[in-house]
């Protein structure tokens, strides 16, 4: 089964075969190389991947594993990340869910069901939101300090930033900036030559130093690009 959904439903006694697909993601000529990350963790935050996880494999554009195991009513965080033969990392964060199901409907009631979502939510993110992305148009030898990609908080808001993606036809650093308090805040990200970088995870870039209402979040790259090199850049983001 591929999964294109960002989880997965299972009964305590199956066993599935699951595929993640990273092929709209590679480049021509480009293929895995390696599995760099799977792990697998329970809602306490506990190292549970050899009883969820089997024989995890790769082949040219997909990773492959068994979900096995688990209690109806728990939900397990699986993060895989692999590497590619162009030097760029992918990573996939997946929640993978086991639940008993009796004459084809789910033991727990709607309403139960109703706050497991906003369980899964707490669990994924450290909050009951969903970040989305601010997609940054593709730009041609940008200026040095140019924003490849801009989002600015609502009034009343403050900005969390959960991931970003950066591509780039030659090497470069960026760095993703923002205000928190006032204060100019950065990350740093070097670029040792041509590739694309997608990065997510649970806890946000700026955790502790939120983005400060009604000001920008941006990507923006170091040196200037050369004639001809394309760039683009997009930010996975929330508001709360």
């Amino acid at each position: 089964m591929t999964l294109i959904p960002d989880r997965f439903y299972k009964q305590p006694k199956e066993r599935e075969h699951l595929q993640i697909d990273f092929s709209a993601r590679l480049e021509e000529d480009e293929t895995i190389s390696g599995i760099e990350m799977c792990e697998c963790y329970d809602s306490e935050g506990n190292d549970v991947t050899d009883e969820i996880i089997e024989n995890p494999i790769y082949d040219d554009t997909s990773i492959w594993f068994w979900f096995k195991n688990g209690e109806s009513g728990s939900s397990y965080n699986l993060t895989v990340r692999v590497i590619t033969t162009k030097g760029a990392v992918f990573e996939e964060d997946l929640l993978l869910i086991v639940q008993e199901v009796v004459y084809g409907k789910r033991k727990e009631e709607e309403k139960t069901m109703s706050l497991a979502i906003s369980d899964i939510r707490l669990i994924r993110w450290g909050r009951t939101i969903e970040p989305e992305w601010e997609h940054g148009v593709e730009v041609t030898a940008p200026s040095a300090g140019a924003a490849l990609v801009t989002k600015t908080v609502s009034p009343g808001m403050t900005g969390y930033i959960y991931g970003f993606f950066i591509a780039a036809d030659e090497a470069n650093d960026f760095r993703i900036n923002w205000t928190s308090s006032g204060n100019s805040k950065s990350i740093r990200i070097p670029f040792g030559g041509k590739g694309a970088l997608h990065y997510i995870n649970h806890s946000a870039l700026n955790e502790g130093a939120g983005a400060d209402a009604g000001t920008d979040i941006t990507i923006t790259n170091i040196r200037a690009g050369n004639s001809g090199i394309v760039y683009q850049a997009r930010i996975f983001f929330v508001e709360v």
